[in-house]
């Protein structure tokens, strides 16, 4: 029976970390090694971390060093034969895993990609993995643009991360090594079910722009000289749907100087890998006046002007 590693660090989820801990526990599939990394939390996080007797369970403490690091210690220490990450505030369905191996076994592959949840303060929304029958990235490379590159909602084969790690000390840190994992991948697979309920926090990082917002372009380039040599990628596509969405919020910054190098350093990074990257905008924008404004910066930063003027 395979064993499954799931990885969850943890810093300050006092609020969240028994109803993550709870929904993986008491998963139908029960053969898990449950590897909890806490990233040197100030709250009750360790407290409550404590309060589970479960033999199954791997409790790790270290100083905090960031999401990145914290992930690769919990790679390092698995024994599993497959890998799950899930994220302290967020929690699976208590079918997620049985479904999961089920689905990998069945079609031979490492790497499954599944349906989530995204769960608001008002409502709970399902967002759908564009469907594929089992392939590799090769004979699919649309996957690419098609999935997202959180490390969530996947269940890898621990051969993945042979050669593999998050990056560190950047932000967006999951990309470049989902890309590897895809590349790497020698059947993907997916499954139809929403297992993942994925928690929205309008004051979380995913939603913060600063000047570490930058360090995308970073994470652009590892992935560029990851795919250099398959010839059969396409990453101005992904670009484009990575960086795009920044231009996109890019009125909400508040900060005259910081929403223009933002701007300036997005439209310079796309130009300069594709002249004509704005032929692609249809992956992240099909409104035609809104991809007229998005192909011209300064139209766009126009309106970002005012549109803070007027907020």
């Amino acid at each position: 029976m395979n064993k499954v590693s799931v990885i969850i660090p943890v810093y300050n989820a006092e609020a969240t970390i028994e109803k993550c801990l709870d929904s993986i526990i008491n998963q139908t599939y029960q053969n898990l090694e449950i590897i909890v990394i806490n990233d040197g939390s100030t709250d009750n996080t360790d407290k409550l971390i404590r309060k589970y007797q479960d033999k199954r369970i791997k409790y790790l403490k270290r100083k905090n060093s960031g999401i990145g690091i914290t992930r690769n210690k919990g790679i390092e220490a698995s024994t599993g034969d497959y890998l799950m990450f899930v994220d302290s505030d967020d929690y699976l369905d208590l079918n997620c895993i049985q479904i999961l191996i089920n689905n990998a076994l069945n079609n031979k592959a490492d790497l499954v990609i599944f349906n989530y949840i995204l769960v608001t303060k008002s409502k709970n929304i399902e967002i759908t993995i564009p469907a594929f029958k089992p392939s590799t990235l090769k004979n699919n490379p649309d996957l690419l643009v098609n999935i997202n590159l959180s490390p969530w909602n996947k269940l890898y084969h621990k051969s993945l991360f042979k050669n593999n790690r998050f990056v560190t000390n950047l932000k967006y840190e999951d990309a470049p090594t989902t890309v590897q994992a895809l590349i790497d991948a020698k059947k993907i697979s997916y499954v139809p079910d929403y297992l993942y309920y994925y928690i929205t926090n309008p004051q979380g990082e995913t939603l913060t722009k600063d000047k570490r917002s930058l360090d995308i372009l970073k994470i652009c380039d590892i992935i560029k000289d990851k795919t250099k040599e398959y010839s059969y990628l396409n990453p101005t596509k992904l670009f484009v749907k990575m960086l795009v969405p920044f231009l996109k919020i890019s009125r909400f910054i508040k900060n005259y100087r910081l929403r223009n190098t933002i701007i300036n350093n997005i439209y310079e990074y796309l130009k300069k890998t594709d002249k004509e990257w704005y032929k692609y905008l249809d992956i992240i924008e099909t409104d035609k006046k809104k991809k007229f404004l998005l192909k011209h910066k300064f139209i766009l930063k126009v309106y970002c002007n005012i549109y803070a003027l007027i907020k």
